[in-house]
């Protein structure tokens, strides 16, 4: 019968476009299983020699005081210093790699009220001592009685201090900082947005696609030789994301780049 023939039909070319689907998302996600697999690798063999480094030259130092190398006291200052930065760096990229690490187990339903200047005010301390040393002009400007956001206050300072970080090593040579805060309206509701803006070089047009891509370096920190896992900013974007919240980048004015971030202000009372 002609009725039944087209049933048949349309259903046999539903079963047809169901499984041509299906092996196209089985595709999808092979390609990004295998993109993954290779990124992860490349994070291993790049970490590995990040971690090598900085334990090189802890150890030479070290040795060298023990051994009485050093003679005078501006040489064992010169040691300690160059002992002090090293450990630093180890202790940035071991944070990284913890939070990257953590940040796959965030649970939505222990996120409480935040106090957002509390959460600034810790990612700023946590970089003060860099930002003295890389004697940068640091500007922070926090609009008064900010709205609290529903959240984790730990994984937004950290995410913040991640900004900061960014700021410093790839912006560093502008010698200027900027943190801003403010109440921001969105399409849900009101927001907040935090800004961190450095007068760096920049970020080139061919890196933002990928700027926030996991174990991800761009071209100017491969040519600078500057030192990172390429954690940081992919840890920013996982940690706002999960908030509901959004991070944008672009080009700052007269130069540098810009981050921002906007999270969702939190409605009703501070939970106990």
């Amino acid at each position: 019968m002609p009725g039944l023939r087209s049933r048949h039909l349309a259903i046999s070319a539903a079963i047809v476009l169901l499984l041509a689907g299906s092996v196209g998302m089985i595709i999808v996600l092979t390609l990004r299983a295998q993109r993954l697999a290779r990124l992860q690798s490349e994070f291993l063999a790049g970490i590995s020699h990040e971690l090598l480094t900085p334990l090189s030259v802890i150890r030479s130092a070290s040795e060298n005081l023990a051994d009485g190398v050093v003679n005078s006291e501006e040489k064992a200052r010169h040691y300690g210093e160059m002992i002090c930065g090293q450990s630093r760096r180890l202790s940035e990229m071991v944070q990284d790699a913890l939070g990257f690490a953590v940040a796959q187990s965030w649970r939505a339903h222990r996120f409480r009220s935040v106090d957002v200047e509390d959460v600034i005010r810790r990612a700023v301390e946590t970089c003060r001592t860099a930002i003295t040393e890389a004697q940068v002009e640091f500007i922070e400007e926090i609009e008064p009685g900010l709205p609290p956001v529903h959240g984790d206050a730990t994984a937004l300072s950290h995410a913040l201090r991640n900004l900061l970080m960014n700021g410093l090593q790839y912006g560093g040579e502008g010698k200027w900082l900027a943190l801003r805060a403010r109440r921001a309206s969105g399409r849900h509701g009101p927001e907040v947005e935090i800004v961190v803006e450095d007068r760096g070089p920049g970020i080139s047009r061919a890196d933002l696609p990928r700027i926030f891509d996991p174990f991800y370096r761009g071209r100017t920190a491969d040519a600078s030789r500057l030192h990172g896992t390429g954690l940081g900013l992919s840890l920013v974007k996982r940690i706002v994301e999960d908030h509901g919240g959004r991070v944008n980048v672009a080009a700052a004015q007269p130069k540098g780049a810009m981050f921002s971030l906007r999270i969702r202000a939190a409605s009703g009372e501070p939970e106990e």
